[in-house]
């Protein structure tokens, strides 16, 4: 396990025992800390245990509810914001505290399941055949439609906790440090994603491959005379396949080196937040929702030029 020590005037030496946690980033680290410890006692509530996950992902999340107050957040997270976005960041979870408002949702869970079921269960049923075809179609599309409804219902309550916690981590950092965090994690989400997809595409092309060579292997060791005659009708298939998938791997590589697998993990991105299985606003919406907010000091200044 990685230990990274550091001094300061303020405090004796202490180590830091989560792994992956640069030495460079120890007190940017105690800053975090001492921040969500003031912030929390301000506003009355209990300082929460900080949880530095070891995850190549980026990300923060509060447990709220059972208690203890947690905070998670990923040692990728503090290696690349700067101290004023990753406070905003933690001022957003401790806004979820605050409010009561990130339970387990257990009922965008069994909804989202209810409602893959049902879709399933709806094509099944539309690739059959008899006179029982047009009611089990019918059922099926009906528990979609409203499972459908109350995920998008579920939807507008999880967005109003996302925007209240937004208001309170602009209150308490700056409004400006929270957006800019939110851009530029999601910046990094996307460009991670954009990086996994070719080597998720290669992985599956290079499995293909080596099924296709068991599968030539096992037609050229062919002995009895039906085994040859298929041999000499699956060679050229075999043949094309292979043409085929070494079209598509040099294709991958040439994608790989533009823009398109950015292009593909944005489209997803906006396609799935359109779905009602989406769980967060945009940070288009995020950042329309606090223009209407004030900041104390903004409103400070708003009283006195009036």
């Amino acid at each position: 396990m990685f230990m990274a020590k550091t001094k300061s005037p303020q405090r004796q030496e202490e180590s830091i025992d989560y792994p992956r946690l640069r030495p460079e980033n120890a007190e940017k680290f105690y800053r975090l800390k001492d921040f969500i410890e003031k912030t929390c006692a301000q506003n009355g509530l209990e300082s929460p245990k900080l949880v530095i996950r070891n995850v190549n992902a980026m990300s923060a999340s509060a447990k709220v509810k059972p208690a203890p107050f947690a905070i998670s957040i990923s040692s990728n997270l503090i290696d690349k914001l700067p101290s004023d976005q990753l406070q905003a960041i933690a001022a957003h979870e401790i806004g979820h505290r605050k409010y009561h408002n990130s339970a387990p949702n257990y009922a965008n869970f069994f909804l989202s399941l209810l409602n893959c079921f049902a879709a399933s269960d709806a094509i099944f049923a539309a690739c059959q055949i008899g006179s029982s075809v047009f009611s089990g179609l019918k059922n099926s599309l009906l528990v979609f439609g409203a499972s459908s409804l109350l995920l998008y219902l579920n939807r507008i309550k999880l967005y109003k906790n996302e925007y209240e916690a937004d208001e309170f981590a602009a209150k308490i950092a700056s409004k400006e440090s929270f957006i800019n965090g939110l851009k530029n994690l999601h910046s990094h989400i996307m460009d991670a994603k954009a990086k996994r997809l070719p080597k998720i595409l290669k992985t599956v092309l290079e499995e293909a491959k080596s099924r296709l060579l068991s599968a030539e292997k096992s037609i050229s060791d062919a002995e009895n005379v039906f085994l040859k005659i298929a041999k000499a009708a699956l060679k050229p298939a075999v043949s094309a396949s292979k043409w085929a998938l070494g079209k598509l791997e040099r294709s991958v590589c040439e994608l790989e080196r533009t823009s398109f697998f950015s292009k593909a993990s944005s489209l997803y991105a906006s396609l799935f937040h359109l779905s009602p299985y989406s769980t967060h606003p945009t940070i288009k919406q995020r950042e329309k929702a606090l223009l209407k907010f004030q900041s104390p000091c903004q409103e400070k200044e708003g009283a006195h030029e009036s």
